[in-house]
């Protein structure tokens, strides 16, 4: 069986745990343990499906292994898991799904349902975790909290470190953008404009260019974007993969830029386009890769290969949902649980309880700076790292150290 194929093979036995896990995590407390359900909103079936699918994976294998092997006292965490299909009609859907499965708190893995679900998850005292950022659900800061910021701000990072780059181009290099018109492509369209018009000595700016949400055609845009000699492209899934295939075709030779969405798509990108026309391409990513030295991305390979030892090097190949949002990102969730439990207790456990211990939070891991929320904060980590796509190494390679977000 190909890789295709096995990686189908995951995503059914995936969506047969998710329907059992559904089903479960309307059970009650036993004995003395308290379980704490969490909610997840995720896409399976829509057009994230390829990043989401091991993200969830990820969530999954963690929550198993703090079970079973590193349980916080007296509590046994479940997951009641939601698929919104990418389709925000079905965010609201999703949230009273997993309430009426008892969540305490809820993962919401995509930029819309974060931002459309925010005023409910503050009026109910649901504590929310957007593991994609939006300006909207980091202001007004409330109960919502993310791990990295909003794309405006590590794109900055990335122009900024791109112009210290560039000496020996004989004239400003020329950039511009395209991508769908969803909430963080916004950003990223945004981000690069500002950036432009803020330092016009760096960069000369031809023009950032939305689509309607699933366009897969970029005549227009191509052209439009033909002299650049960077190109900010879409930042989800096929949208991603059939830019950068239609330019490419054109011959045109801009080095691509982008966010994590580009690492998180990395099977998808590959598959339909290949290192010849990926080699070189930059994106930012604020967590690790999964070549990263440290303990926290070895715990991620051990329970991926403990727990799916068949189709682990499909989900590394997918990309970076596995290792970035399903552990590195949850792990932030799963630690503020264990110290708010140790603080109340778990009888006294609740969101209010929770929201609390979170908006003081602060840790490090090895691998990464100093990150923590507070009472006007709510995105964990301010830095980024930059990696480039190397055909010559078959994989992603950092080139950077963490950059700080700019505003």
């Amino acid at each position: 069986m190909n890789g295709k194929g096995r990686f189908l093979v995951v995503c059914f036995v995936l969506l047969v745990l998710l329907s059992t896990l559904g089903s479960a995590c309307g059970k009650t407390d036993q004995g003395d343990t308290r379980i704490i359900t969490i909610g997840v909103l995720t896409d399976i079936a829509g057009p994230a499906g390829s990043c989401c699918i091991p993200l969830t994976y990820g969530v999954m294998d963690l929550v198993k292994y703090i079970n079973e092997t590193d349980p916080i006292p007296g509590v046994e965490i479940e997951l009641a898991t939601y698929d919104t299909m990418y389709n925000p009609a079905r965010d609201m859907a999703g949230y009273e799904w997993v309430k009426e499965r008892g969540a305490e708190l809820i993962i919401a893995v995509l930029p819309t349902t974060s931002e459309a679900l925010k005023p409910f998850a503050e009026k109910d005292r649901i504590p929310m975790f957007a593991m994609s950022t939006t300006p909207a659900v980091l202001d007004p800061p409330g109960w919502v909290f993310t791990f990295e910021d909003n794309a405006h701000k590590y794109t900055k990072a990335l122009l900024k470190w791109i112009a210290d780059q560039w000496p020996n181009y004989p004239t400003r290099p020329k950039i511009g953008s395209a991508g769908w018109n969803e909430p963080f492509h916004i950003e990223v369209t945004e981000a690069v404009k500002e950036y432009c018009l803020d330092y016009p000595a760096e960069f000369e700016y031809l023009g950032g260019y939305l689509a309607p949400m699933g366009t897969v055609t970029w005549p227009a845009e191509v052209e439009r974007l033909k002299d650049c000699d960077y190109v900010a492209v879409p930042s989800t899934g096929l949208g991603t993969a059939t830019f950068i295939e239609e330019y490419r075709n054109r011959e045109y030779t801009a080095r691509f830029i982008g966010t994590d969405g580009l690492a998180a798509f990395r099977s998808l990108l590959m598959d339909k386009c290949g290192w010849q026309k990926l080699d070189g391409t930059w994106n930012t990513l604020e967590a690790l890769w999964w070549t990263e030295p440290y303990p926290i991305v070895e715990l991620g390979k051990q329970l991926l290969y403990k727990n799916h030892p068949k189709e682990a090097e499909d989900i590394i190949y997918a990309g970076s949902g596995y290792i970035t949002g399903g552990i590195q990102e949850a792990y932030v969730i799963f630690e503020i649980l264990r110290e708010t439990v140790l603080q109340v207790g778990a009888d006294n456990f609740d969101g209010q309880a929770y929201y609390d211990t979170a908006i003081e939070f602060q840790t490090t891991w090895e691998g990464y700076p100093q990150m923590g929320y507070s009472q006007e904060k709510r995105n964990f980590l301010d830095y980024t790292r930059v990696y480039e796509w190397k055909a010559e190494a078959d994989d992603l390679v950092s080139v950077t150290g963490w950059l700080p977000f700019i505003e």
